[in-house]
């Protein structure tokens, strides 16, 4: 039953996913130049917005990766590793 319904759900709503992807990780990476709390003692003075604290720098450099990797999926960047993309996946030669 599993298998049915994830062939109905790709084929209905498989075009949505990059696009709802993209917006998800550009939201993350927005997220955190947005203020995450109201109490200076917390986080240090994250109360403005673009003042990201430490711990927001962890999720900024997330979410750049996030639409590095959309981006570099969507465009074909990953053909330019030697060897194409399945040799990423490819097991080593042996030296026989």
């Amino acid at each position: 039953m599993t298998t049915k319904l994830d062939s109905f759900l790709q084929a209905r709503f498989g075009k949505l996913a990059w696009p709802l992807s993209l917006v998800g990780t550009l939201l993350v990476l927005l997220g955190g130049f947005m203020r995450w709390t109201y109490d200076r003692s917390l986080l240090g003075d994250v109360t403005l917005y673009f003042n990201p604290a430490p711990v927001q720098y962890w999720v900024i450099a997330l979410g750049a990766i996030g639409v590095l990797f959309l981006i570099t999926q969507r465009t074909g960047l990953r053909r330019a590793l030697p060897g194409g993309p399945a040799a990423a996946y490819a097991p080593p030669r042996s030296s026989r």
